[in-house]
């Protein structure tokens, strides 16, 4: 839809132009004629919603149908991380944190995307894990765990999609903040989880992911 030449009037002759087009290019008839425009992220949305495919039937609209319900499961760890995070920021205020997550449940937009088979649903549960746990590293300080989980979402998040780098800088400001704040040296060995998991989660992404990467992605 985003090429001057597949919109109307599809003639005849664009037609018969498009398909000598096609004959020289040989596509695979084992891969749907080739990449399309999911084959530039990683897969990790997209393998998390592969068990439900091999659930269905051989109908596709069955196998799209348990795919949108597992999405659907994705979009609602984004409400439960911003109930989390409101929790944070005010937890003697109870009722704010539900607030913000109705607000963010019953967004119009953020609805019909989660319904989807679409990997913002995957970025939009990332990145709100990801400041989550930013968050409780500013007021409780680096832990462990918390640092473990800092460095996987911080590699995992472009992963899912690359507009998930624009909390980059989001992520240095608050490591900087939290390094002043929290300095002694029985916090380094939550600095020290931080690296460690961003280096698993690369091995992981580099390693086991690498087979399901298409030639095509960046």
């Amino acid at each position: 839809h985003q090429v001057g030449d597949s919109r109307p009037p599809w003639a005849g002759a664009q037609q018969s132009r498009y398909r000598t087009q096609v004959a020289a290019l040989r596509p695979s008839s084992s891969d749907g004629g080739g990449n399309e425009t999911a084959a530039t992220h990683a897969p990790i949305y997209y393998a998390a919603l592969a068990p439900a495919y091999a659930l269905a039937s051989s109908s596709p609209f069955s196998q799209l149908t348990l795919m949108r319900l597992t999405s659907a499961l994705i979009g609602a760890l984004t409400v439960l991380f911003t109930f989390l995070l409101a929790r944070e920021f005010a937890p003697g205020r109870p009722w704010l944190a539900v607030l913000a997550a109705l607000l963010v449940a019953y967004q119009p937009m953020y609805g019909f995307i989660s319904g989807a088979v679409n990997n913002d649903v995957g970025v939009n549960a990332a990145a709100a894990g990801l400041e989550l746990v930013l968050i409780m590293i500013l007021r409780r300080g680096v832990t462990v765990g918390l640092g473990l989980l800092t460095g996987a979402l911080l590699v995992a998040l472009p992963l899912v999609k690359g507009t998930g780098l624009s909390l980059y800088p989001v992520a240095g400001f608050v490591f900087i903040v939290a390094l002043w704040r929290h300095h002694s040296r029985s916090d380094l060995f939550g600095w020290l989880a931080v690296l460690v998991g961003a280096v698993v989660m690369v091995a992981i992404s580099s390693h086991a992911l690498a087979g399901l990467e298409p030639a095509a992605a960046t």
